[in-house]
């Protein structure tokens, strides 16, 4: 998986390999990215970051506005797009 960004997908991906994007915002774009580097085939967010992991020993929790990442995962969804939550716990 990579990032949602042309020189990314070009450049870290395999012919006839699943290519994946990772983020937390812009769906639209990053998806339409991964679309113009793979014109067939499934979409995939490998990682949709709804949170993040906080360090054992950390001080302060990471923290998205839930209303702000439901939104997110809506417009991932709705695009037709298969998503992998990360990190929904831990």
């Amino acid at each position: 998986s990579d990032g949602p960004e042309d020189w990314m997908l070009s450049g870290g991906t395999l012919p006839g390999v699943l290519a994946t994007v990772n983020f937390g915002s812009g769906s639209a774009e990053a998806l339409a990215t991964l679309r113009r580097a793979r014109p067939e085939g499934p979409l995939m967010v490998m990682e949709f970051w709804c949170g993040w992991f906080t360090h054992w020993g950390d001080k302060e929790v990471e923290r998205r506005d839930a209303a702000d990442a439901a939104a997110e995962l809506r417009a991932i969804l709705e695009a037709g797009a298969s998503v992998n939550l990360y990190m929904a716990h831990g």
